[in-house]
């Protein structure tokens, strides 16, 4: 079983491999930051897309800029 925080890292693994700048990876890091605090240690497949949803409620409410919005909907779903 893989924990969130364990497929973050292999993704950050995989971006890096690909061989995308470091700013890009920060700019990942940064975006993705509050939501590995609250799932980390969550197992992946427990993550449903039901919490997904919530969780981009919660940046819809703490963003006010459609752009901010949506690079955190890119991060998710890269």
């Amino acid at each position: 079983m893989t924990t969130v925080q364990t497929a973050y890292a292999d993704f950050l693994e995989a971006c890096e491999a690909d061989g995308l700048a470091e700013a890009t990876l920060d700019w990942y890091r940064s975006l993705l930051a509050t939501f590995m605090e609250e799932w980390k240690t969550h197992q992946i497949q427990d993550v449903s897309t039901k919490d997904i949803r919530g969780y981009i409620i919660q940046i819809r409410r703490k963003y006010e800029k459609e752009h901010t919005i949506n690079d955190h909907n890119r991060a998710l779903h890269r």
